[in-house]
């Protein structure tokens, strides 16, 4: 959207020009700006996944089809051979009609997009929560085994060892 709106702006830089090689530079500026926008609707394509964005995408390509046709062919030709009125009516007439609708379109694509991050954002948070307690269980579990093992190997340790200080003291005792 924003390069719609650099275009808008370098058409009327454009209609004002006096210098013919700056008007010029700024006709070869719009083709860029023009190439620009098709890649990143060619971007947008490859990563849209729901059929909502896509819609969305190719109502708003459908467009900028016809934006960048009247603006390269009709135009673009009208300011080069001077009939600024011409390309002044495009501008503000049907180029306008077709920007707004972009523009809407856009916000459409947008809106669909964030519903779709944030269904996204509750799904994986609901996958983190089960995760955090499936390993908080997992722990709580592991702290007991090695608590409980302790307890177990201490007991086997420290059992016989008493047995034996026992003895120990009735021998030196005098008791056998």
């Amino acid at each position: 959207k924003s390069d719609l709106y650099q275009i808008s702006n370098d058409i009327q830089s454009y209609m004002m020009e006096t210098d013919r090689e700056i008007a010029d530079k700024t006709a070869v500026d719009i083709k860029k700006l023009t190439l620009d926008i098709d890649q990143k609707f060619d971007t947008g394509w490859r990563l849209m996944e729901s059929e909502s964005q896509k819609d969305s995408i190719k109502k708003a390509d459908s467009i900028w089809k016809d934006y960048k046709k009247t603006l390269l062919d009709e135009i673009l030709p009208a300011l080069n051979r001077g009939d600024s009125l011409k390309a002044g009516y495009l501008q503000v007439g049907v180029q306008t009609q077709r920007f707004n609708a972009f523009s809407k379109t856009v916000i459409t694509m947008v809106d669909a997009t964030r519903r779709d991050v944030a269904l996204a954002e509750q799904a994986v948070s609901g996958a983190v929560v089960s995760k955090i307690i499936v390993a908080a269980l997992i722990a709580l579990l592991t702290i007991c085994t090695i608590t409980l093992s302790s307890y177990l190997v201490t007991k086997s340790i420290t059992g016989p060892l008493n047995d034996c200080v026992d003895f120990a003291r009735k021998v030196a005792d005098g008791i056998l």
